[in-house]
């Protein structure tokens, strides 16, 4: 079986700006894309959803350290928050299997 990898951003801002409105539509419109790949190919659809914590590596080392539990708290609510924007961009599309493969990434990626 062939596998497709979409990479997608769920923001959601609070307020909309024609680059955040833009990046919004790129996501769905990718997506949109995979998924009719996937079913014409008969492909297995994975997506992919980078995040990181704002201020993570401050909050982890350093002067601005926390408490280990205190950042593990932040960090689950944060995945949590994205996990969500996640399904929101999901459950918005219409087509038939709702329960796609998807990833989380906390971090960055290097190629």
């Amino acid at each position: 079986m062939k596998n497709i990898l979409t990479p997608v951003d769920p923001e959601q801002p609070e307020t909309p700006t024609a680059e955040n409105v833009s990046s919004i539509r790129l996501s769905k419109t990718l997506l949109e894309t995979a998924i009719f790949m996937a079913h014409m190919q008969n492909s297995r659809l994975h997506i992919l959803h980078c995040w990181s914590l704002p201020g993570e590596t401050l909050l982890s080392s350093g002067r601005g350290r926390m408490y280990p539990q205190k950042l593990q708290q932040m960090l689950k609510l944060a995945e949590s928050i994205h996990t969500r924007r996640l399904d929101n961009l999901v459950t918005e599309l219409d087509f038939p299997d709702k329960a796609l493969p998807w990833a989380l990434w906390n971090g960055f990626l290097f190629c």
